[in-house]
């Protein structure tokens, strides 16, 4: 599996601060070579990925990947290459309850 004719990024943002980051981009890809144990398909298409960045002090230490379009997924999957099944990871983001940040800010910090 190669890159075909190029690769284009669409948008990247990161803050180490915040200890997190982002890079989307387009993959154009072929597989004419054996790749990673599986035979070349001679398949090629696009995929949209994102690379999910953690950072701590101003490095990176882990970079997952998410499939934005299926494409390439589908063609590794068609050929036996393993995927996780019923795994929820930990979400990168996690939401908080405004309305209850609100009550406690607005009492002074007793929760009623």
């Amino acid at each position: 599996m190669r890159a075909g004719s190029g690769l284009e990024v669409f948008g990247d943002d990161a803050s180490s601060d915040a200890g997190r980051g982002f890079i989307t981009f387009n993959l154009h890809w072929k597989h004419d070579r054996e790749f990673m144990g599986l035979a070349p398909t001679f398949r090629e298409g696009s995929s949209v990925e994102t690379l999910l960045l953690t950072i701590r002090a101003n490095k990176i230490v882990r970079i997952d990947v998410a499939d934005t379009s299926l494409d390439l997924a589908i063609c590794l999957w068609d050929r036996g290459w393993p995927h996780p099944h019923n795994w929820m990871p930990p979400a990168f983001v996690a939401g908080m309850n405004r309305r209850r940040a609100w009550l406690l800010q607005t009492s002074g910090g007793k929760e009623t």
